[in-house]
This record gives C-alpha cells, structure tokens and sequence, in this order.
C-alpha cells in the first residue's frame, strides 16, 4: 500500500495532522488506474489543471504534497514536481520527479502545451520589447530592464537565456557577479557557526525539530541539509 511509504517527517507531524495525510494517501489507493497507469485525481482540480486537497484550511497542490509526503522532496529554491506522463491530473508517485522550473516550461513547449509569445494571454511582454531586452544587456542589468518594462526581473531573465520566447533567436547567457554570500546577505537569518551545527545535527534530529530549535522554516533546513543554499560552507 501507498501508505506503507510514508516519509520520516510525516512520522513527526501532530496527530491531527497525520491522520489528515493519512486519508489523502489512503483516498489515492482507492483510486484505478487508466490505460496509461495514470492515477487521476477525483476531486478538486485547479483552474491549472492539478489536483488540489485541503488540510486544516490550506489548500496544497496533490502532486507536490504527495511527492513532500512519500519522498522527503524539498520543492523550494527553483524545484518543482514535474509529471513524466504530461496529466496534471495524475497522482501515480512513480508519474513524478523533481525538476526547475525551466525544465517543466521546455517540456510544455516541446509538448506543444504552451501558447508563445504574445499569443500566451500572462505574457507581459511583447516580442519587439524582448528583441530590444536583449540588445540592452549587459549594457543595462536586469533589475534595470524590469523596471523600465514593468515585468519582474525573473522575465526579463528567461527572456534573455531563452527559456522564455524561444523562437526569438538571439538568446544571450547571464553575466554572473559576485554575490554577497551567507552571513554577508542582509537577509539571512543564520549564521555559518549555526549551518553547520544544522548538517551535523541531521539526521539525528529531524527536519521539524531543527526548524523549531533555529526559528528557521522547514524549506530552509533542508535547502541548508541538501546545500541547495550555503553551499561555499
């Protein structure tokens, strides 16, 4: 049974809590599958098309919850679930792996699942601004870029790498400068003494039990355990 995989930090989890996870597991057991070994989820759906479930008044998307539960996935820092059968709607764990967000847009466009350019309706930009975006940079950074086409910086990014508008040719790489980094970023709410006291202590203590003890969030405890965060310590 499905449940028979539960992952460790569920095990931590208030009872209330568990057995509501518990049900929405033993909910995809019941669940038959189609030709395509998809398991497709029967009750509310997005208006993107994914399964959603609510659990103590917050609604989580079903692919992301199930893979978090079942597979200790951090899906945080640029990661997103991604389906390897292409049915948002499916909930079949062995249909899910984790990926960037760029991936997931690449295999839309190959899928012939995304609208381009200015056809896309959410598009903020237009396909003479993004020739214009990318003869514009270096010479103009990308926060620059986003304030004078009043998109966000990470559009004017894709735009210029192409993993957006990718039938524009012209496609630029970043110039990558040097960052502030851990204790040197004026937002960081650890210090490298405490990361490291984080890797030793996993997993002797748990991702919860860690969160609570640096007054850090779960997605940053295991961003530091998997160095997809601090990884120059």
């Amino acid at each position: 049974m499905i449940i028979d995989c539960i992952s460790e930090d569920l095990k931590t989890q208030d009872n209330r809590k568990r057995n509501c996870v518990v049900s929405f597991l033993n909910l995809i057991d019941t669940i038959i599958p189609d030709y395509n070994g998809c398991l497709n989820w029967p009750m509310g759906i997005s208006r993107t098309g994914y399964g959603v479930y609510s659990i103590d008044n917050i609604t989580y998307s079903v692919p992301r919850l199930l893979y978090n539960t079942l597979k200790d996935g951090f899906t945080g820092d640029g990661l997103v679930v991604r389906h390897k059968c292409d049915n948002r709607a499916c909930c079949n764990i062995d249909h899910l792996e984790i990926g960037t967000q760029s991936q997931n847009l690449m295999d839309a466009s190959k899928r012939k699942r995304l609208l381009v350019g200015e056809a896309n309706n959410m598009s903020s930009l237009t396909e003479e601004q993004v020739i214009e975006i990318r003869s514009l940079y270096p010479k103009k950074s990308t926060v620059e870029l986003a304030k004078i086409y009043g998109t966000a910086s990470s559009n004017i990014r894709d735009a210029i790498v192409g993993n957006t508008w990718q039938h524009i040719p012209g496609f630029k790489p970043l110039i990558k400068k040097n960052r502030a980094l851990g204790e040197k970023m004026g937002r960081s709410k650890l210090t490298e003494k405490q990361v490291l006291e984080i890797r030793s202590k996993y997993p002797h203590k748990t991702g919860p039990e860690l969160s609570k003890e640096y007054g850090v969030g779960y997605a940053m405890i295991y961003s530091i355990i998997k160095r997809n965060s601090w990884k120059h310590i």
